[in-house]
């Protein structure tokens, strides 16, 4: 039998995330950089969930740590997620909530760069297997928001021959593309998909016409 990571979404109050959030977040580019970050990850767990058996309650997790993921920048911008991981854990308005959930919510957010391998070897391989599809989906959402363009750069998110294909609406550098490309290694990992990157609509066709002139 699959083990769940959550099974009552309620536990994880949203006032208690707000609180934390209203805390340690500004009120420009960092809310409007975690408002995409929830929005694609969400997008992205849905388009999966029925595939992969994921939950309401894995769902609500996903999108608390996706809310929680740069809170670390209070602190500083060097190893932000570590502060990220170390707010969560730490902050007493988030005593309310049960221990084993802050545990998760500051492992997954912590996660969003680099995989915290320590604290994630104390979970059972059924468990760890969740962790790391709900860290991969955050780390892509994060990654793909670099430029914070995420509206004018997503087109659509499909799933074709075990590849997440990402259609664009526009170019993006190669240094962009190198780097989604790196921090989406984790979805290979988590769900045996690879990230495949398609060019905007407009590049192919000029491709195809320069190729047959």
């Amino acid at each position: 039998m699959r083990r769940i990571l959550v099974s009552d979404a309620s536990v994880m109050v949203p006032e208690v995330i707000r609180v934390v959030c209203d805390k340690y977040l500004d009120d420009g580019h960092q809310r409007r950089h975690q408002e995409q970050v929830v929005e694609t990850a969400l997008l992205v767990f849905d388009l999966l969930a029925g595939n992969y058996q994921l939950t309401a309650g894995e769902r609500r997790l996903l999108e608390c740590s996706a809310r929680l993921h740069d809170i670390g920048h209070f602190i500083s911008e060097q190893r932000h997620d570590l502060h990220s991981q170390y707010l969560i854990l730490q902050d007493e308005n988030m005593n309310v909530l049960p221990q084993e959930i802050r545990g998760l919510l500051a492992l997954i957010a912590g996660g969003h760069r680099k995989t915290p391998r320590g604290e994630l070897r104390q979970y059972p391989r059924e468990k760890r297997q969740r962790i790391l599809q709900l860290m991969s989906l955050l780390r892509f959402a994060d990654a793909l928001d670099y430029t914070r363009q995420t509206n004018e750069l997503l087109d659509i998110v499909t799933v074709r021959r075990g590849k997440l294909v990402l259609s664009l609406k526009q170019e993006v550098s190669e240094e962009f593309e190198a780097r989604l490309l790196k921090r989406s290694r984790l979805l290979k990992k988590a769900f045996g998909l690879k990230l495949s990157i398609e060019p905007p609509a407009s590049e192919v066709q000029v491709s195809s016409a320069v190729s047959t002139s």
